[in-house]
Formats: C-alpha cells, structure tokens, sequence
C-alpha cells in the first residue's frame, strides 16, 4: 500500500510529498491501528519504508514537525527517474 501511495505521487510528479505520521501508519496498517497495536505497526511501517528504498523510489525521507500543528509527518524524497 506504500509502494502504490508513492507510486501515485510519482506520477502526480509530486517529488518531496509530505504525509502526517498518523495518516500514514492507517494507510500502511489499518487495522492494527484500530486495534491500537502502535508499536506493531511502526515496526511494519519501518519495514515497508525499507522495502521501498530497496525498489529505487523512495530515496529518503524524514520525520519532523508539522508548523502548524506541531504533530509529526514525514517528508519523502522520490526518484524522479524511478521506472
């Protein structure tokens, strides 16, 4: 499901989306977060954000504070030429 987000951002030729953490934890692992297995799901999270870069599409990404709302996102560095 991270591998289709990011895939989808590529080809809106948004190169550097942002995404909270939060959001991004029920996009990867939904369930587990209804279940509020957090810990479960950040290990998961890790794991597909590791898988990604292994592909070639995501070449970074970092975790930092939202200005406005001061909650965590994280900002991803995509492969522009990633086929």
């Amino acid at each position: 499901r991270l591998r289709d987000y990011l895939m989808r951002e590529l080809s809106l030729k948004h190169y550097q989306p942002e995404i909270m953490l939060d959001r991004l934890y029920y996009l990867v692992a939904e369930k587990w977060m209804r279940e509020s297995r957090k810990k479960k799901v950040r290990e998961y999270t890790e794991k597909a954000l590791e898988v990604v870069i292994n592909l070639g599409l995501l070449e970074s990404y970092k975790i930092e504070d939202a200005k406005t709302t001061g909650e965590p996102k994280v900002v991803f560095t995509l492969n522009k030429d990633w086929e």
